[in-house]
């Protein structure tokens, strides 16, 4: 596979990441939005706890190969902050219902740690291009470095 190629499939990883942070919150807010308003649609959304509890493991696992594909090119670290910390709100707010006292305060927490995520992958996607840059530029230093 060509560096480019490789360069391309990583990019990928980080737009679907960011789309999955993006689709969680859009989930987070629309979700009690269209609850409130339409009692009658409760039974056929996405809202309950099982649901979230997949979606965060589809969340995590593209966050995941683009931030170790991405942290392989780059080496820098600070990615990492946003990153854990956008998988631990998540995950709190997925598993952590016995501690969150309402539904606003689950969607708060998700929504913050599905924001963290996409900053992460911001992040990492910037690193990425930065690397690149240096390559096309011939500099001798390894980014991160």
């Amino acid at each position: 596979m060509s560096p480019r190629a490789i360069s391309t499939a990583r990019l990928n990883w980080d737009f679907l990441g960011t789309a999955a942070s993006m689709l969680c919150v859009v989930h987070c807010v629309l979700t009690p939005v269209l609850l409130a308003l339409s009692p009658t649609l409760a039974t056929m959304l996405p809202g309950s706890t099982s649901v979230h509890r997949i979606l965060i493991f589809f969340v995590v696992s593209l966050g995941l190969l683009a931030f170790v594909s991405g942290s392989r090119k780059h080496r820098r670290s600070v990615v990492l902050l946003p990153m854990c910390g956008g998988i631990a709100l998540v995950g709190f707010g997925a598993f952590g219902d016995a501690y969150l006292r309402s539904a606003i305060a689950e969607t708060l927490v998700t929504a913050a740690g599905s924001v963290l995520l996409m900053v992460a992958h911001g992040l990492n996607r910037s690193f990425c291009h930065s690397c690149d840059k240096c390559k096309e530029a011939g500099d001798s230093v390894k980014c991160g470095e």
